[in-house]
């Protein structure tokens, strides 16, 4: 058996090799390092806020109400004009202008222009805390409170947004990927009547599936190790990152050969891939915008697999929810798995 899976694993990597599967994986990382890395910001604590402080707007001097920005660096400047020019200037900064007013201080707002409804509320919202909060610190009362921190180990690391977002690259590449690529694998196959081949030969059904799986979790073993690496270098949980890429690489390789074992070429199969594809791709919006989650979007598989590829990156206190994300992935691709060796041995039988 193994002299065997070594022949049909090692076919498989040829044909991966000269289909260019290897090159599109490598590609596609390498173009996902370079967005992360150049594109999407560290975090928002390089954009600076101006402010222009009319005097006598507020009843008290000024020192120390930058440090209740916490939004990134605060620069006082001496006129609204020089405000709007410094803003005009610089893409990531804003600007308020505090003033005199009949009552309370007037705030005007000094944005880019691009910013939706939502993202000035929250620029509003962060200015009327900074006043509020020194008020309260200054002439209300003080709060004299002291925070213990149980377990320093976790969690005090400051979260860049590479590390919010690596964790949909590494689900992408593992599973989606891999569940397109290796249903693309199969229709080759079946074209060049390679399955014909097959039912001549000594070898299994079940080997020949698991070789191609095989493949997919070595493409994303290096495209997987090679983005973490040059993201965050060597700040991460190998084993952890090993044992997910495998379990969510076995998963995604598993549904792409349950979609290829009832079709013979790519383009009949084209709505179910794209259409499963869909569906597991909305767990990538509750990620993203947690409010969104409801029960039957946390059924699907990806969502426990993006929080489970999450904890290779980001100790949370104890490998629990790891592996209890990891076994119910595990058991899921399991099912698939059996019921694509079902379908695939079926359908052989059928046309031959």
């Amino acid at each position: 058996m193994g002299r065997r899976f070594y022949s049909t694993l090692k076919k498989d990597m040829k044909i991966a090799w000269r289909e260019y599967f290897f090159h599109v994986t490598i590609i596609t990382a390498a173009v996902f390092c370079l967005v992360l890395k150049f594109i999407i910001p560290y975090t928002f604590e390089n954009i600076t806020f101006f402010v222009y402080m009319e005097e006598g707007a507020l009843p008290f001097a000024i020192d120390g109400f930058e440090s209740e920005f916490s939004s990134g660096n605060l620069t006082f400047v001496d006129s609204r004009e020089d405000l709007v020019e410094r803003v005009g200037k610089n893409t990531e900064s804003y600007g308020a202008a505090i003033t005199k007013g009949d009552e309370y201080p007037e705030i005007e707002l000094v944005l880019q222009g691009y910013e939706n409804s939502r993202f000035r509320n929250l620029i509003e919202l962060q200015v009327e805390r900074g006043l509020s909060e020194f008020l309260k610190g200054n002439f209300f009362y003080r709060m004299d409170y002291r925070v213990k921190v149980l377990n320093p180990q976790y969690g005090s690391r400051i979260l860049s947004y590479s590390d919010v977002l690596l964790p949909l690259f590494i689900v992408m590449e593992s599973s989606f990927i891999g569940y397109f690529l290796i249903a693309v694998l199969l229709f080759m196959e079946k074209e060049q009547r390679m399955h014909t081949a097959f039912l001549v030969s000594p070898g299994r059904a079940g080997e020949h599936l698991l070789s191609k799986v095989v493949v997919m979790l070595v493409l994303g073993l290096i495209s997987a190790f090679g983005t973490v690496i040059f993201l965050r270098g060597f700040d991460f949980n190998p084993v952890y990152l090993f044992m997910f890429l495998a379990v969510s690489s076995f998963f995604g390789s598993s549904l792409g050969l349950l979609i290829g074992s009832f079709f013979d070429t790519l383009s009949k199969s084209t709505l179910w891939v794209m259409a499963t594809m869909a569906v597991i791709a909305i767990p990538v919006i509750s990620y993203i915008y947690p409010a969104f989650a409801p029960i039957w979007v946390k059924v699907i598989p990806t969502y426990t697999m993006i929080y489970a590829a999450a904890e290779a990156f980001v100790d949370s206190g104890g490998g629990a929810v790891f592996y209890k994300n990891l076994s119910l992935i595990l058991v899921e691709g399991m099912g698939i798995f059996a019921l694509a060796h079902y379908f695939f041995r079926r359908a052989l039988l059928r046309k031959n």
